[in-house]
């Protein structure tokens, strides 16, 4: 209702004003034609204030759009200028009531002042000048009925717009509490997280231990499930395991310390065809038949190669710590041929020192036809003679290296002729009795070097 007043006031001294204005200042905006006149718009004391010259048009513009065209009143105007002030005075009371309109009423008491304003107007100037003002009048009524219009939609949407504000700041208010109470929590949190940060860092080290120590556990009890498979495995396949391990006792097998070694026997020439197998060294432990029996081949010329010294040496002799290893009698045809015999031992020393041990056998060799007898340590030469020998005896003492399996070799050729010749290999004096720290190995057939 405020604003509807305020509309009205206003309007109406808009209209109050600009017809005072003409009137008060025709003659002085007219009387000299010659200075140029500006159009002036200014407020005074609340009000507008609005100089025009009489020779320019006033043109006000209805609510519709309409034209009304109030410069063709000027003349008039002279003449009723002190009848419009008496109006003047009584549309400024009406002024005065429009500002404080605010129902249907109130616009039918001023329509009913307006029309004792025309009456009075009547008196002082022709019917015509006055429908110029009525025609204000009506543009006055017709803003008032627009303002009205204006302010009774406002008010219907008061109502509605007023629930929405309403909700609205309920909701806000809603959401700002939300918000107080979840920054409550976060800080509360904070400080939780605060505390709980060592802990944490406490308990993530003591998972990475966990975990570590859980992976080797997990790894032994793996292995662990693996060996009780096996031995289950074994268990299962062990039935009847006494009567194998009865087989083997008293064997090197169950007693590393009885004698088990490698042995060969050869002829190097036959009467009919010559050197046996062309003569080659690969069938003799890599040393040429010629060269046994017509050379003074001795051990430790012979291959380090195991594959090449097994072609040879592959009987196995197992006897006590006395043995005769080879013993023959033969007629001999020429001095290219050669009986021969050959041991291979492997002795292991489980110590980290070295100890020695003295050999005691028999032996046969003949220098005259250059078969020579010979005994070799790990491909070294440790004693050889190429003496005439249809029967002779050998003490040799031979250190075996500590932490080791060593190779010995002892190789024999055959005695003098006498019609017939010898060739012997034996061992005495319980010599193959290790001392303690050594043990026999049966490896040749596995090993692949020496």
């Amino acid at each position: 209702m405020a604003l509807k007043g305020v509309y009205f006031a206003v309007f109406a001294a808009v209209v109050f004003a600009t017809i005072s204005s003409v009137c008060s200042e025709s003659e002085v905006l007219d009387s000299d034609a010659s200075v140029p006149f500006i159009p002036r718009l200014m407020h005074d004391n609340g009000s507008v204030v609005v100089n025009m010259p009489l020779s320019k048009s006033v043109i006000f513009t209805r609510h519709t759009r309409e034209d009304i065209d109030v410069s063709s009143l000027e003349e008039d105007i002279v003449a009723v200028t002190s009848g419009v002030a008496d109006a003047a005075e009584t549309i400024s009371s009406v002024t005065d009531t429009l500002a404080t309109l605010a129902s249907p009423e109130q616009v039918a008491s001023l329509s009913a002042q307006l029309q004792s304003l025309n009456f009075a107007a009547d008196q002082t100037v022709e019917k015509h000048k006055i429908e110029g003002i009525s025609n204000m009048v009506g543009i006055v009524s017709s803003q008032a009925q627009v303002t009205k219009s204006f302010v009774d939609s406002v008010n219907d949407v008061l109502p509605q717009l007023k629930s929405n504000i309403d909700a609205t700041v309920s909701m806000t208010t809603e959401v700002y509490t939300n918000r107080i109470k979840q920054q409550h929590t976060f800080d509360t949190l904070g400080d939780v997280k605060g505390v709980l940060a060592p802990r944490l860092s406490v308990m993530a080290s003591l998972k990475s231990t966990l975990d570590s120590e859980a992976s080797v556990h997990v790894a032994n009890f793996n292995e662990l499930v693996g060996r009780l498979e096996v031995a289950e495995s074994l268990a299962v396949n062990l039935n009847g395991i006494d009567s194998l391990i009865a087989q083997f006792k008293g064997t090197h097998l169950t007693n590393p310390r009885l004698p088990v070694f490698r042995f060969a026997e050869f002829s190097t020439y036959a009467q009919c065809c010559g050197w046996y197998w062309g003569n080659r060294g690969e069938f003799y432990g890599g040393v040429n038949p010629s060269s046994w029996s017509n050379g003074n081949g001795r051990a430790d010329q012979m291959s380090a190669d195991p594959a090449i010294l097994r072609n040879l040496f592959n009987k196995a002799v197992h006897c006590g710590y006395n043995c005769a290893v080879h013993n023959e009698e033969w007629y001999s045809y020429s001095s290219d041929n050669g009986r021969h015999g050959a041991v291979l031992m492997r002795v292991k020393n489980n110590n980290e020192m070295a100890i020695d041990w003295k050999l005691e056998f028999f032996y046969s060799s003949y220098g005259g036809w250059s078969e020579a007898a010979s005994l070799s340590l790990n491909g070294q030469n440790v004693w050889s003679t190429t003496a005439n020998c249809g029967r002779c005896i050998r003490q040799q003492t031979i250190t075996i290296p500590p932490s080791k399996t060593s190779t010995i070799i002892l190789v024999v050729g055959s005695s003098p002729q006498s019609g017939t010749r010898t060739s012997h290999l034996a061992f005495y004096n319980d010599c193959l009795d290790l001392p303690d720290g050594l043990e026999w190995v049966d490896d040749l057939d596995v090993i692949e070097e020496l």
